[in-house]
């Protein structure tokens, strides 16, 4: 890995606004196809050149296999999404269509079946890319259980689509298809199950390189540069390595980094609100960022043509294995809580009135392990600590600043007292 530090400050000509400095840094990922040269230089094998290729099919279904095997098994129950988008048994031929999962053969009751879907996590974009999607309204619904034409599909979904039926998924759950978009009470409905939607399904899909509702992400176009090397100290290790677009990372302190990270920071996907719980609440997890494919449960991570190991804080299995073991999350739940608000908090959302449902999967999995009360954003077992929230960003703008960005935001959110208020 290649980096440029950069640094930067300024004083505003607002005199309520205090001086401002910023730090980032640049990093060129260096790889290299050839034994030799990689292992002399310590360097990462690139990825393959076509992202559902045999190789890459076979990692992920691996890695989804094991996690299942080892980590966690597959559990019987008796919940499934509302409707599911069946893809068919692989052939590009069948035409995609909308189904209710309560209509299926074998019924989704039936707890010796299990069900297996893929869920869907990207990013819909801004209000304009949003409204140029596919839905499911009450004009199409009919239609859409009818079939669904992959052409007139959004890119991503289309290329979920593809994925799903690589890896022998037969359904898949999108929010834009499976949730009828002007009907308030089934998007009630289905917003407050979201914790169950993503924490039963198979594996989640996160789109890191799709960053709005048109943008696909399995056609690789990464800039490079191969540069001859021969060892001085070796003669005979000689070859080319690979430079690699830069990534560009505001406030970066670590000296090392892992490549899921890498794709993380080069997609719009980790800084929107939605995505948040729809992580937090997974269990198994396939990013499909701009250079490499990533598997993530809460024992594993592997990377594309590479190994390594992080570990991965899975709300939604800690709290089901505690519970199943008969512990007391309750004090664990209320400092999880605390710790995370603020990384949800400066995230963007679309529709600024989402902010809290936009965690209500959460919300409602915290609410079992501690039995308590949901206070816009807050616990009532914990209020007198979650009160005392510190309001974001407050080193980057003077007073006069910081007391607008406490207003009341219109339309209301929530009340003052709550993190939520934040217009932010």
């Amino acid at each position: 890995m290649l980096r440029f530090d950069i640094e930067a400050s300024a004083s505003d000509s607002n005199p309520d606004e205090s001086e401002q400095s910023w730090s980032s840094s640049l990093l060129f990922p260096i790889e290299s196809n050839l034994g030799d040269v990689a292992h002399w230089l310590r360097l990462e094998k690139p990825p393959m050149t076509q992202v559902l290729c045999k190789e890459n099919i076979a990692m992920m279904t691996y890695n989804i296999n094991r996690c299942v095997q080892s980590c966690h098994p597959l559990r019987k129950t008796s919940f499934m999404p509302t409707r599911l988008l069946d893809v068919g048994y692989g052939s590009s031929l069948e035409c995609p269509r909308l189904v209710i999962t309560q209509d299926l053969i074998p019924p989704i009751g039936n707890q010796t079946e299990v069900v297996k879907y893929a869920a869907l996590s990207y990013c819909w974009g801004s209000t304009v890319e949003g409204n140029s999607q596919l839905k499911t309204e009450k004009s199409s619904l009919e239609a859409r259980l009818a079939g669904i034409p992959i052409e007139i599909m959004s890119q991503p979904v289309k290329d979920a689509v593809r994925i799903a039926r690589a890896l022998s998924l037969r359904y898949i759950w999108v929010d834009a298809l499976c949730i009828v978009q002007d009907d308030h009470d089934d998007w009630d409905k289905e917003s407050v199950n979201m914790g169950l939607i993503y924490g039963h399904a198979y594996v989640t899909f996160c789109l890191l390189g799709s960053s709005f509702g048109q943008e696909g992400y399995l056609d690789r176009t990464i800039s490079k540069i191969d540069i001859g090397f021969k060892s001085s100290i070796a003669p005979p290790v000689c070859g080319v390595y690979t430079i690699n677009d830069p990534i560009l990372f505001p406030n970066y302190t670590s000296t090392t980094i892992d490549l899921i990270s890498l794709d993380e920071h080069n997609s719009s996907w980790p800084t929107r609100g939605w995505t948040f719980q729809e992580y937090h609440l997974s269990t198994r997890l396939l990013f499909f960022g701009r250079s490499r494919i990533h598997f993530l449960c809460e024992n594993n991570q592997t990377s594309e043509n590479a190994a390594d190991d992080r570990h991965y804080d899975s709300l939604f299995s800690d709290i089901v294995m505690s519970q199943e073991s008969g512990n007391d999350t309750t004090m664990r739940m209320y400092e999880w809580w605390r710790e995370v608000l603020p990384l949800y908090a400066g995230r963007n959302l679309t529709i600024p009135k989402d902010k809290l449902p936009a965690i209500s999967g959460l919300a409602k999995y915290v609410a079992v392990a501690s039995n308590d009360s949901y206070l816009a954003g807050l616990w009532k077992g914990d209020l007198l600590r979650e009160l005392l929230w510190t309001p974001t960003s407050t080193a980057l703008r003077g007073l006069k600043t910081h007391l607008q960005a406490l207003d009341s935001p219109n339309p209301y959110i929530a009340p003052s007292w709550s993190w939520a208020c934040q217009n932010s």
